[in-house]
C-alpha cells in the first residue's frame, strides 16, 4: 500500500518553483550536500561506456537529478512519476537545463514492456519509505532494471533526531512514512533479491527532510523553510569545522546501493 498517494504528491508540488541545478563545483552548504552524493556516486557508478547508459528515476517529480546525471554522467535519462503535475514539472526542468530525456506519467506499477529490463541505473528518492511494504516495492522498481545494473535508493532519516522533530512539526506527515533504519533498509534490498554494495548514513543534520505539512498559512511555510535552510547551513558549518559524526542520530538521508542479478549477462563496467 502506498502510504502517500498521488493526490498528495500533486498538493505538495502545486504552486512550488522550479529548484535550482545541482552544481558539484560551487561552494557552500547546498554545494558540499551534493558534493557528498558525487563522491559517493562515483565510488560504485559505472563510467559512460561507447553506449550511453540509460537512466530511470522513478518518483522524477521536480527531479535536479536527472539533469545531473545526463551533464555529470552522459547518461540517457528518463524518469517516471503517477503524478501529472511533477512530471510537467520535470520536463521544465529538463528543458531549462538543455537536456533531452523522456517523462513517463505512470504508476510505478504498470510498466510498458519495452520498459522492463531496459535500464542500467534507477534512483528512487523518497519512493520506498512510502510504501507498506518496502520489499515489495524495491521487487518492483527491479523489473525495470536490466541484469547486473544498479539501483540507487534514498530515504530520510527519521529514526534519529530528525525525526523527533518531525513528530513535532507535523506527525500527520511522519504517518506516511515507514521508519526504516540503515539496517532495516539493507536487509529489505537484500530480500528483494539485489546485492548490497553500500547502504549508510549521510548528510549530518539535513533539515530539508522535515515538513510542516499542511499547517500554517503559506507564509508561515515559507518563513519554515527559509529557517530550515538556515539551520541546514549553519549545522553542515559546525560540522566541518569540528568533524562531527554522521550516524543513526545525526544523518538526514540513508543511501543504499545495490546490484541485481546478472545472471548469465556481463555486469555494468566498473
Amino acid at each position: 500500500m502506498d502510504k502517500a498517494g498521488e493526490q498528495f504528491w500533486t498538493q505538495f508540488w502545486q504552486g512550488k518553483r522550479l529548484p535550482p541545478p545541482i552544481r558539484i563545483g560551487g561552494r557552500g552548504p547546498r554545494a558540499w550536500f551534493y558534493q557528498e552524493f558525487h563522491r559517493l556516486w562515483q565510488a560504485y557508478l559505472p563510467a559512460a561506456t561507447s553506449r550511453p547508459l540509460r537512466f530511470l528515476e522513478i518518483g522524477c517529480a521536480q527531479s535536479r537529478w536527472l539533469p545531473y546525471f545526463a551533464q555529470e554522467w552522459g547518461y540517457e535519462v528518463a524518469g517516471l512519476d503517477y503524478s501529472e503535475l511533477g512530471c510537467a514539472q520535470s520536463r521544465n526542468l529538463l528543458a531549462r537545463e538543455g537536456v533531452a530525456g523522456k517523462i513517463y506519467h505512470q504508476d510505478m506499477f504498470f510498466p510498458a514492456p519495452h520498459q522492463l529490463e531496459n535500464f542500467d541505473v534507477i534512483l528512487s528518492n523518497g519512493v520506498v519509505e512510502h510504501f507498506e511494504d518496502t520489499v515489495a516495492a524495491l521487487r518492483q522498481i527491479s523489473v525495470y532494471l536490466r541484469p547486473g545494473g544498479l539501483v540507487l535508493t534514498i530515504i530520510p532519516n527519521f529514526t534519529g533526531w530528525l525525526g523527533r522533530l518531525q513528530s513535532l512539526v507535523g506527525p500527520d506527515i511522519l504517518a506516511i512514512h515507514r521508519l526504516l533504519n540503515r539496517e532495516e533498509l539493507a536487509a529489505a534490498h537484500i530480500e528483494a533479491g539485489l546485492s548490497l554494495r553500500y547502504c549508510d548514513y549521510l548528510s549530518f543534520l539535513h533539515f530539508s527532510v522535515v515538513n510542516p505539512g499542511a499547517k500554517g498559512g503559506a507564509w508561515r511555510r515559507i518563513w519554515f523553510f527559509k529557517g530550515l535552510k538556515a539551520a541546514t547551513a549553519f549545522t553542515k558549518c559546525l560540522q566541518r569545522l569540528w568533524f562531527m559524526p554522521v550516524d543513526q542520530r545525526t544523518a538526514g538521508f540513508i543511501v543504499c546501493i545495490a546490484q541485481k542479478s546478472a545472471a548469465d549477462k556481463p555486469p555494468l563496467p566498473e
